[in-house]
């Protein structure tokens, strides 16, 4: 297992179910990962990508790889600053944390970067503040907020009342359950 860093252990691709993945795409938010293989050490590169489906995407990237991949870090951001009609916020962070990566002189090729998790995600942190109107969740935030939907789901419920955002008749008590349990079974406490 890679060394654990002041972010904390990497943890497996299963961390966002695929349940979830998809509802966090409908809902309208990207994923910018971090993620490296299983057992590399600290300093060695990390892939630095968006996906709208992360599950989607990591899976995908691990079938096509035979070591472990781990992931350093997701960072959860709305898919448009302005409405439907806005522009791309993941594509923009992206780009501006390759740019900074290469001229540190940190790229070793394609959207692959050495430096070390600590130094990337605190980039990738910074960038996304920057860049993203309504901030970034990170995935133990993301995985908080899904929580508390469902809590205001299951009271709405509870009182015979129709949630009164899409957002709580989304996350339906049925996938925000599975998604729980999942979580739990590929380690969430770990997660900062």
């Amino acid at each position: 297992m890679p060394r654990s860093s002041s972010h904390g252990s990497p943890f497996p691709i299963t961390i966002i179910p695929h349940a979830d993945s998809g509802v966090l795409c409908k809902a309208g938010y990207d994923a910018i990962y971090i993620i490296g293989f299983d057992g590399q050490p600290d300093d060695a590169p990390l892939k630095v990508g968006i996906a709208s489906d992360i599950h989607v995407r990591l899976h995908g990237m691990q079938t096509g790889n035979w070591q472990k991949i781990v992931v350093h870090e997701i960072l959860f951001v709305q898919r448009h600053d302005n409405g439907d009609r806005g522009f791309a916020v993941a594509p923009r962070i992206e780009a501006e944390i390759h740019e900074i990566l290469r001229a540190k002189g940190l790229h070793r090729q394609g959207e692959w970067f050495a430096g070390g998790s600590n130094l990337i995600i605190e980039i990738a942190k910074e960038v996304a503040t920057r860049q993203s109107a309504a901030g970034f969740l990170t995935c133990a935030s993301m995985l908080r907020r899904m929580k508390m939907w469902k809590i205001e789901a299951d009271e709405a419920s509870a009182k015979g009342i129709k949630p009164a955002t899409s957002r709580a008749e989304t996350y339906s008590r049925a996938v925000l359950d599975k998604a729980m349990i999942r979580s739990k079974q590929s380690g969430f406490g770990r997660i900062r």
